[in-house]
C-alpha cells in the first residue's frame, strides 16, 4: 500500500507539471483523523473519502465555486418532486490530465 505522504508528494508534482507527478486518487479512502495540515489537495479525487475529524488546518482544498449555491439547491429541491439532480444546473468539465478546465466550475 502506498503511503499517504507519497501520494501527496506526487500530487504536488502533478499540479506543478513536473516529471513523476500523479494526480492524487483518494476515492473511498479512510482519511478519518488523518493529519492533512498544510496538504495541497487541489484537484485531488476525494470522491467518497472519509474525512471525519481529519485535521485540514491550512490545507489547500481549491473547490470549484458555484454562484449562489444555496439558492440553487433550495430551488432545485423545492421544484415539487423533492429531489436534487445536480446535472440539471451544474457540470464539471475535465481535461485529459484529470483537472478542471480553465474557467470551469
Amino acid at each position: 500500500m502506498i503511503e499517504l505522504s507519497t501520494i501527496l508528494a506526487k500530487h504536488k508534482l502533478w499540479l506543478a507539471g513536473a516529471p513523476g507527478g500523479r494526480r492524487a486518487d483518494l476515492r473511498g479512502a479512510d482519511l478519518s483523523y488523518a493529519n492533512l495540515t498544510g496538504a495541497c489537495l487541489t484537484d485531488a479525487n476525494l470522491r467518497g473519502a472519509d474525512l471525519t475529524d481529519a485535521d485540514l488546518s491550512g490545507a489547500n482544498l481549491k473547490i470549484p465555486a458555484v454562484d449562489r449555491l444555496d439558492a440553487r439547491i433550495a430551488a432545485a429541491v423545492g421544484d415539487g418532486n423533492g429531489t436534487l439532480e445536480m446535472g440539471a444546473w451544474h457540470t464539471c468539465e475535465f481535461e485529459a490530465n484529470g483537472g478542471l478546465k480553465e474557467g470551469e466550475t
